[in-house]
């Protein structure tokens, strides 16, 4: 190869790199969501509790807010942290106690929902990470930027729920988060794994930002025992006006409840 091909494939690589794209989806920035926190008792004993790690990657000073979304509305924004110095972190072992002590007046236990991070300028990037546990058993979600392939929007977005099933074994939910202040309507088609529709639903998401989280089997009239089902996938998208959805997923052990979590990926 001639020299100066080499430098303009060099050039292009260096230009896919810089590129915005699905490469920095989750890239630091000043604006994250993780879709799922709990504060909440377990079925089986114990408490479900998240823990949340901030990481300041940019500047000293970066603020952190932070506000709460849940099944009846929202909380906040709250002043959580100020970082002390670039590559700085913060660990909250309960980050929903931590907010019961920012608000007191709202009562945060027993409650699941999501949390949005953001910060006082675009040039204060941060990562947060969520890891929600009761005793040996626990799941994490990276938190995710508002990013197109992060988020069902209509006609432009589909996501998926890859690896999910509904039997004797495991159990999955599925749920989504809504900032946008717009009406909604959702669909959810659950496809085997021959690629048959097996079941479908759809959901109307009402005009305020909430967090929803369910068993999309039931929610499609496929409720175990009576149907069972494995190694199936999940297509989400919107029929109606609504942006800024995120979807998650989680799966977890009907016997120890151990749990996963599913991250959404785009279907186009």
């Amino acid at each position: 190869m001639k020299r100066g091909c080499g430098i303009f494939f060099y050039l292009l690589l260096l230009v896919g790199v810089a590129a915005p794209g699905l490469a920095y989806d989750n890239s630091p920035s000043n604006w994250k969501i993780l879709p799922e926190v709990i504060w909440a008792p377990a079925t089986g004993g114990g408490t479900w509790m998240t823990e949340v790690q901030i990481i300041d990657m940019e500047g000293t000073g970066t603020q952190v807010s932070v506000m709460f979304y849940h099944t009846a509305g929202q909380r906040g924004p709250f002043t959580l942290w100020t970082s002390p110095a670039s590559w700085s972190s913060q660990t909250y072992s309960n980050i929903l106690s931590t907010l019961q002590g920012l608000d007191p007046s709202f009562f945060y236990f027993g409650r699941v929902g999501a949390l949005v991070f953001s910060t006082q300028s675009s040039a204060n990037k941060i990562h947060v990470t969520a890891k929600t546990s009761n005793g040996n058993y626990a799941k994490t979600y990276p938190g995710l930027n508002n990013v197109q392939s992060n988020r069902v929007d209509i006609g432009v977005t589909e996501m998926i729920i890859p690896n999910v099933s509904n039997n004797a074994e495991y159990r999955t939910s599925i749920g989504y988060v809504k900032l946008s202040s717009a009406a909604a309507g959702m669909s959810f088609h659950i496809y085997d794994s021959t690629g048959t529709l097996v079941g479908s639903a759809t959901y109307s998401l009402p005009a305020d930002p909430q967090y929803r989280s369910y068993n999309p089997f039931t929610l499609c009239g496929l409720p175990y025992p009576t149907y069972s089902f494995s190694n199936c996938w999940i297509r989400i998208a919107l029929w109606s006006d609504g942006t800024a959805v995120f979807p998650f997923g989680a799966i977890a052990n009907n016997t120890t409840n151990d749990p996963s979590a599913i991250i959404a990926v785009q279907r186009y």
